[in-house]
């Protein structure tokens, strides 16, 4: 037949030899992937060599580059349905939502909350003690005395802070973040029990207790939230997520502003 081009021939030339080579070591036959070359060395004098075995079919989308390969996969399964990687995503992304906003309201939004929301109600605590003192008694307090159980209530919050963050260390420690800010929830609760029914029981000692169990409340979110939110984002989110203790904090201080505008 007419001679084949010269790299063909040259191909051709290099396999018989490898051929040759290998079956004269017991290695084995070799193989050629080339389908021109196999066709002219079947048709040659040269020894037949066989085409490697396929392991499998490549598929209709394996000419395909990448770009053009992912979209074609993603018009043969729909353009609209999102793969389980990226419902992942959304589903931790809502999840750290929620655990900012359930950390920031039980956390430094009551700090804020409590720091302003003792301003509006001045006169009627100081009309409540004056009262409950003569109910008590039978003759009223002196105006510097009112002044001094006042005095008392606005400051014992600060010094609840101070023992609340105190404890915050050792809770974290022994507790873990989530546990200590969901034990941290029930001082607040007892504190607004105490206050709501302080009138009931005609005692402002009781008043005097809750705002002291809002400052550790305060004292123990105020350290242990920042450390719950940085360990819970991922490292691309953590400085945003850790700044909302603040940001709740602001809100907690406007609410009682404008709580106590009424």
């Amino acid at each position: 037949g007419p001679a084949p081009p010269a790299p063909l021939a040259h191909l051709a030339r290099t396999a018989a030899s490898r051929f040759r080579g290998s079956s004269a070591g017991g290695a084995g036959e070799a193989t050629v992937s080339n389908p021109r070359a196999i066709g002219y060395l079947q048709g040659s004098s040269l020894p037949a060599i066989s085409p490697p075995a396929q392991t499998g079919s490549p598929g209709p989308l394996a000419s395909l580059g990448g770009p053009a390969r992912r979209t074609a996969r993603e018009a043969a399964g729909g353009s609209g349905a999102a793969c389980p990687a990226e419902w992942q995503r959304q589903l931790q992304g809502r999840v750290l939502i929620l655990t900012v906003c359930a950390a920031g309201i039980g956390g430094s939004f009551q700090y804020g909350y409590n720091l302003t929301i003792i301003n509006a109600p001045t006169t009627y605590i100081q009309s409540f003690t004056n009262e409950t003192w003569l109910e008590r008694t039978g003759s009223p307090l002196e105006g510097k005395v009112i002044t001094l159980i006042w005095s008392s209530v606005v400051s014992i919050y600060p010094l609840g802070g101070l023992v609340g963050a105190l404890l915050a260390g050792p809770m974290a420690i022994k507790l873990g973040r989530k546990k200590s800010l969901l034990l941290n929830n029930l001082f607040v609760v007892l504190a607004a029990v105490l206050v709501g029914f302080s009138q009931m029981a005609r005692s402002f000692e009781m008043i005097l207790l809750s705002r002291f169990l809002a400052g550790i409340n305060s004292g123990v979110s105020m350290n242990i939230q920042p450390m719950y939110l940085g360990e819970s984002a991922p490292k691309e989110l953590r400085g945003a997520v850790a700044l909302t203790s603040a940001s709740f904090t602001a809100l907690g201080l406007v609410m009682g502003q404008v709580v106590g505008l009424r």
